[in-house]
């Protein structure tokens, strides 16, 4: 019963997943969200039994019933992902909760409060999500996205009884400290695209949790470039990238950081283990 439950939240996550696919084309090409799905080949109508998340891509073989182009495994992988990713969300908001289905059931029929919190982790990992995709794709971060998700989390936050000065001085924080990398740098080391991320993520996880999604992005993305240099793959240009003035695209792109994804996981991190990071790291130095 158990396993059965959580396949209905896979399918769930994989729905998620394909909308966000969705999205995240229709807003980096500009493209209505309300129009109906389409090949981006052939521009044909998909229709409803070629659009079920990930079995779709699986009977097609990978192509477009109409012109048999092949569809980018993105779509698949982002569903599967997705999927998975809201599995374990719930996985990690049952901790201490009951095993059996029933009781489950029964606990989020009268326990409300950890009802809404599985709610805004599922909202706060779509988001971030949708984030991940953009930058990594395209190193774009779309601003509709980060303050919609902002928003959502203020209100959420504040029905789950964060206080309000946290989520403030989260987004002072988060923000902050983007803003003031960008008027030392004059937009050369952030983009505005992370300004907005700093404010989602400060709402998200309040201060001081913060701190710790902050630290963990920038450890990721060290990590990350490191990887990448390391592999011969990218060489970072830090005079070309730091350079007086706005980048271009393809500066941003040749650098091989798209940021935004690991501020993503930072928040992720925070989410979940962020007081046990600040408890471990206070009880030694202190």
């Amino acid at each position: 019963m158990i396993l059965y439950f959580f396949c209905i939240v896979f399918i769930l996550g994989a729905a998620i997943g394909s909308f966000i696919n969705c999205l995240v084309w229709r807003l980096y090409h500009g493209e209505s969200l309300m129009s109906r799905s389409h090949c981006p080949n052939c521009l044909e109508k998909i229709s409803w039994y070629d659009n079920i998340p990930v079995l779709s891509y699986i009977i097609l073989n990978a192509k477009c019933r109409h012109c048999r182009k092949p569809i980018s495994s993105q779509y698949y992988w982002l569903e599967v992902v997705s999927g998975l990713l809201f599995v374990l969300v719930l996985v990690l908001n049952l901790q201490g909760k009951p095993a059996n289905l029933e009781q489950i059931i029964w606990a989020v029929n009268f326990d409300w409060h950890w009802f809404l919190t599985l709610i805004r982790d599922w909202v706060l990992v779509s988001t971030l999500m949708a984030i991940f995709l953009g930058d990594l794709k395209w190193f774009v971060v779309f601003d509709v996205v980060c303050l919609t998700g902002a928003g959502a989390m203020i209100i959420l936050n504040l029905a789950l009884g964060m206080p309000w000065w946290s989520i403030a001085l989260g987004a002072l924080v988060g923000a902050g400290i983007f803003i003031i990398q960008s008027l030392a740098s004059k937009g050369a080391w952030v983009g505005g695209g992370d300004i907005y991320i700093g404010f989602l993520m400060g709402v998200a996880v309040g201060w001081p949790n913060i701190l710790v999604a902050l630290f963990g992005g920038y450890i990721l993305g060290a990590i990350w470039g490191l990887i990448l240099v390391a592999r011969g793959k990218k060489k970072l240009d830090w005079k070309r990238i730091f350079k007086k003035g706005d980048p271009s695209d393809v500066e941003i792109a040749e650098a091989g950081l798209p940021f935004g994804t690991v501020l993503a996981l930072g928040t992720f991190i925070a989410l979940y283990w962020g007081q046990n990071i600040i408890s471990w790291y206070l009880g030694r130095i202190l």
